[in-house]
Formats: structure tokens, sequence, C-alpha cells
């Protein structure tokens, strides 16, 4: 055991989901405590995973439900668990001998948790400190190949591990490695609870620069490849990787001084030193990268003073290094124009799905309603681009409700330009109606917009609605972006104010939210805007005010995630006093 407080952890002997006996715990991180289990049913030996905050959460007593310490932490715990069955979901979707598989997921004495394999073995921290040596070469090769192989697969599903360590690579008793404890959901609260996205968790040493300062737009697999080398340092040593400011102080052109590795081919520390460069740029961008290094297939340069010399003494290929400069300029700016590589594009489509909240059913100002999934942030430009790319900017054209039209590419352009990637995307009904099919196609599940009457009730809260008069407040300027007198006229970045009851950020303000309120029916009354833009006054973004689509509007819109393809609500009520009714 370590000095976690025992009190936090589950005694041994708990029956869980009426499935899962606890035998013993294994680990505790700052999200989550991990226990070996028996499945009562089948005798099987597994790991389950709780969801526990450090200094948030606590147990009373003998009791094995979990609270939370303060009321001003509720909001951040829901948000975080929320990301935590996400990350169960995303690692149950792949399926890689060097990925721990995840079987089960539950929610049970008001928490979360995840059952995975139980991988009989020990992490590679444990036997560095165990066996107080260094690891040879060879092992540490063979191990690079298995944690590639699983990294690849990460990557292909557009996620990222983000916290690559010798404590979350396991070995079992056949040599085989797994990668465990994704970092990618681990976001830290703040001091109040209610920012939920102001930090991902990284380990001193392993981490880039870009995920130290929370550059979350440079984040890539080129981020992982980063705390992949400085484990092969520290295998490879059994010594702590150098800080950034020690590998920058080196002046030597190999980094020889920071990152000295005795008897080990030039090769690797050429793989270690290339892949530890506090230039993202400078590090290999995908697992494929570095399999062509491993197999002699291309070589690295780290002796950048040397590589100058030996331009210099050759016209030819300095002139072949302004060619390749001006293909590779030309090439990039290309992809950013026409679209993102592939594992953004993944990333960006992934991160739609992993947005939606769920409102769960019940009754509100006695209407009853069944659940439902929403997006907790509007549609953003980049996640439309991302979306739309494949499909050709020629041919998708963009139509700003019968005032004007213009090509998507110029707005694309105008966008980019203005730094609005993380804007609401202003749409028409037709763009959304494609947006859509493609979406649904990308990912395989069936999106939609909401109805006007699944929009209001998650805008109150749902169930757990306060009766504010906007989406999570009486006070507008809390929530919502809109002209109060200070002529804001135009959109801002999602997800800046607070949000409502649920979660759900810029339901009052910003763009207008179209909803579609009828299904294969061309009604007058199918579409209305809700919520109320950056050009409206106060009085305009009530909860209960609604717009007919039209020429003043500033349209955007977020997702439903029906999952069941039957909970569609009609509504054409204009009532201000009670939600809406008409069903």
């Amino acid at each position: 055991m370590n000095n976690t407080n025992n009190t936090t952890l589950l005694p041994v002997g708990t029956i869980l989901h009426g499935t899962y006996k606890i035998e013993r715990y294994l680990s505790s991180g700052g999200f989550g405590n991990t226990y070996v289990v028996t499945n009562v049913q089948f005798g099987e030996t597994r790991a389950i995973k709780e969801f526990y905050l450090k200094g948030i959460c606590q147990r009373e007593g003998d009791s094995t439900t979990v609270s939370v310490s303060n009321s001003e932490n509720t909001v951040g715990f829901n948000q975080q668990c929320e990301k935590f069955k996400k990350e169960a979901r995303r690692l149950r979707g792949l399926d890689n001998p060097h990925i721990v598989k995840v079987y089960d997921l539950f929610e049970e004495n008001c928490t979360a948790y995840y059952v995975m394999d139980y991988v009989d073995g020990e992490n590679l921290s444990t036997r560095l400190a165990r066996t107080n040596t260094p690891l040879s070469e060879k092992t540490v090769l063979n191990y690079l190949n298995q944690i590639l192989d699983g990294l690849q697969a990460i990557h292909n599903a557009g996620m990222l591990h983000l916290d690559i360590k010798p404590a979350n690579i396991m070995v079992d008793n056949n040599d085989v490695v797994k990668l465990i404890d994704f970092g990618a959901s681990k976001q830290q609260t703040s001091a109040d609870g209610v920012t939920t996205t102001t930090g991902v968790y990284y380990t001193n040493g392993y981490a880039p620069i870009e995920q130290i300062v929370q550059s979350y737009d440079k984040f890539g697999p080129w981020t992982d490849f980063y705390a992949l080398g400085a484990t092969l340092y520290k295998l490879l040593t059994n010594q702590n990787p150098p800080s950034l400011s020690d590998i920058r102080e080196d002046s030597t052109d190999d980094k020889h001084i920071a990152l000295a590795i005795p008897q080990v081919s030039k090769k690797t520390r050429q793989l270690v030193v290339w892949m530890i460069n506090d230039n993202r740029l400078s590090r290999p961008q995908s697992v494929k990268d570095i399999r062509v290094f491993l197999n002699g297939e291309a070589n690295v340069s780290v002796d950048n003073k040397s590589a100058t010399k030996k331009a210099k003494r050759s016209i030819a290929k300095i002139v072949q290094t302004i060619c390749w400069s001006l293909f590779a300029t030309i090439t990039v700016l290309s992809s950013a124009y026409y679209g993102y590589s592939k594992f953004r594009q993944r990333r960006l489509i992934n991160q739609l799905v992993d947005n939606m909240v769920e409102v769960k059913g019940g009754t509100l100002n006695g209407v009853s309603f069944n659940t439902f999934y929403i997006g907790k942030f509007e549609v953003t430009n980049e996640e439309f681009h991302a979306v739309m790319d494949d499909r050709g900017t020629d041919y998708f054209i963009h139509a700003q409700l019968g005032i004007r039209i213009e090509s998507y590419r110029s707005k694309y352009n105008e966008m980019m330009e203005n730094t609005k990637l993380h804007h609401p995307m202003i749409i028409g009904r037709n763009n959304v109606t494609e947006f859509i099919k493609q979406l649904n196609k990308k990912t395989g599940k069936n999106f939609r917009l909401p109805t006007d009457r699944e929009w209001e009730i998650a805008a109150r809260g749902g169930i757990n609605s306060q009766g504010y008069r906007y989406a999570g407040s009486d006070d507008i300027n809390r929530i919502a972006w809109c002209d109060d007198g200070a002529s804001l006229r135009h959109t801002r970045e999602v997800g800046k104010k607070y949000p409502n009851e649920l979660g759900l950020y810029d339901m009052t303000g910003n763009v207008d939210e179209l909803c579609d309120n009828v299904v294969g029916d061309a009604a007058s009354d199918r579409w209305s805007v809700r919520g109320g833009c950056a050009r409206d006054l106060p009085a305009d973004c009530l909860i209960c005010k609604r717009k007919p689509l039209g020429s003043d509007c500033l349209v955007g819109f977020r997702l439903v995630l029906d999952e069941k393809k039957e909970n569609r609500c009609i509504n054409v009520s204009n009532r201000c006093n009670n939600i809406l009714l008409r069903i």
C-alpha cells in the first residue's frame, strides 16, 4: 500500500454492480482509485477504476457513497465525471493488444466506475525501482515497437494519451506491453470548482512545452512522442529525464550533455534526441516517421550546425533546400486552406461526440420529457470545417440567410484571418442539413437539430432548473454575449461565460440557435431560432423568446444525439409563462 488514506478507499469484499467483488486496492491517481476485482458470476479477475477526485471527494464513516466536499465543487465534479465516462467509452472502442481493454461502465455510490483488463505483471517504473538498473537496449526497443503499435491505434482514433511514462506502461508475465491510465481526459477544476478546462494533467520531465503552457491547439501525436522519448531516456539510463530548461541550455549540437545515454547505439540515441525536442515541429509527426527511421529508410539530423556547414558548401543543396521549403510551405498553406490533417479532423469530429451532455428525463413545470443528449457548445467554425472538409470547398456554398451568397472557401478564409476558429459557425438551413448528413456518415451516429421544445428544456436546466429567465442566471452578463449597450455586434469564442444548470454554454446570446420542429414536414413554422444573439438586447434573449428564421438573425446551431430515434418533440406555442406543452 502507499500513503493513500484508507478512508477514501472501498473496503475489501465490497460488491459493485452486483457483480464485481473487490479483492484488493491497486493504485490511486488524481482522478480515481483502482482495485483488483473478481467477477462473481464467471470467476474472472479484472481491474476496476472508480472516479474519485482527490481533495474534492470524501466518504463518511463506513459508507461506500461518494460525496462532494462542498457545493461549489459539485459542477466541477459532475463535468469531470462525464469526462471519466467518455474516456471509458472511447477506450472500449479500441481493440489493440497493447491498450488496456475496457469491458463495462456503470454508475453507483454517486460516482462512476469502469471495468478493464487486469494486467498480471508490473509497470516499468516499478521494475526500474526493483532492479535499480537500466533496461537493455534490446529490451527497450522491443517494448518501443509494442508501444508504437498501441499509439498508432490511439492516434488513428483521433485520441492522444498525454501521460506516457514508465508508470503507465504495464508489462505482463509474457513480456507484452499494455498502455494504461490515459491522460486525455485529465482536466483539472479551478479553485472555485466551476471552470473545468483550465489545465491538462501532466508529469514533469515527460511533458513538452505545449502541454506545460496548455496550448491545446498545438497538441498532436508529437506531444505523445516527446513523452515517449523521455520514457526511453528513463528506461535506458534509470535517470529522470532532463527538464526543458536543461535541454535548452545545452548548446551542443546533439544535446549530449543534457541527454547523455551511454552504451547505446548511435541510432537509438538519435531517436531519443529527435523525440525530446522543445520544438514540436522538429519531432516525429507520426508513428510512421518513427518506424521509417527504425527501419533504416531515413536519417535524422541532430547536428544542426554541421548540417548548415554542409549546405553552405553546396550551391545545389541550397537550391534544393529552398525548393523543398517552398514546396512544403505551399503544402502547409494548402492544408490549412483546404483542410486539416486526418488526425486533427478525427479529433475534432470525436470532440463533437464527446461534448454531448445528458438531459435526464423527468418533469419540468408539469410537462414530462424523455432523456436526450445535447451539445455542450454551439458547433464552431473549426468543427464545421473538419466535418465538411472532404466535401470540397467549391462544392459547399455558404448562404447567409438569403442576404448574400458567398463561397465556403471565402468564408473559411475570412474566418482564418480573423482567428474565429472557436467562434460558433454562422449557417443557413441547407448548410446545417448537409453538415449533419456528413457528420452522421463519418460517425455512424444519428445527430440532428434540437426541436424547439428540447432546446427550451435544456436551456431551462431540465430537472435541475432553478427557474432563471436566461440560460443559467438572471444576470445576463454572467452567462451571455449580447448587445447590452456596449454595441456588441459580433460573435465570441464559445464557452467563455458561465454555463447553465446542466453545464451547457452560450444557450443565451452569442448566436441564435436553429431548431427543427417537425420530421419530414414542410410546415411554415418548422424552423425557429432560440436564445438570442450578440446583436440582440437582453429582452430578446429570454429563454421563452422565440423568433422565426429571418434575415435579422445571426444563426448558429448545436446538436442533439438521437440514440433511439424516437425523441422528437414538436411545439409551436409562443407562451412565456410556462414551458411549451404541445407535443
